[in-house]
């Protein structure tokens, strides 16, 4: 989600956005390196879900 919001804005900058020394550009190559990093969104979304469902058992909640 991170990368559209970048994008977006990118995208309103038009060639500004893409000077090295503009914020954009970095927020654009950080946000990328957050994407590789962390996965699809799909698996992130997987990710989270595994967690939520992990603290559900030890609180007890599983069994509802």
């Amino acid at each position: 989600c991170l990368i559209h919001v970048v994008d977006e804005a990118l995208q309103i900058f038009g060639g500004y956005g893409y000077i090295s020394e503009t914020a954009i550009e970095h927020y654009f190559r950080d946000a990328w390196a957050i994407g590789v990093e962390l996965g699809t969104e799909e698996e992130q979304k997987d990710a989270i879900a595994e967690r939520i469902i992990a603290s559900a058992s030890k609180a007890g909640l599983d069994n509802r």
